[in-house]
């Protein structure tokens, strides 16, 4: 049962649906991660519009 606005709805949700959901969950190990893609992700920055939930933000 979810809120929307205040007034619950049920929400029906098929049972092949959430097995299939619950199977397709891995863990991604760095090993799997080209050496491109780990420099993305050292080189990333957030958006600066984000800055404002961080109080350690240099900009």
């Amino acid at each position: 049962m979810t809120k929307r606005q205040g007034v619950p709805h049920a929400v029906m949700i098929p049972k092949k649906s959430s097995a299939m959901h619950r199977d397709n969950r891995r863990a991604l190990r760095v090993e799997e991660l080209t050496e491109e893609d780990l420099e993305a992700i050292f080189n990333s920055r957030p958006p600066t519009e984000r800055n404002q939930y961080n109080d350690e933000s240099e900009d």
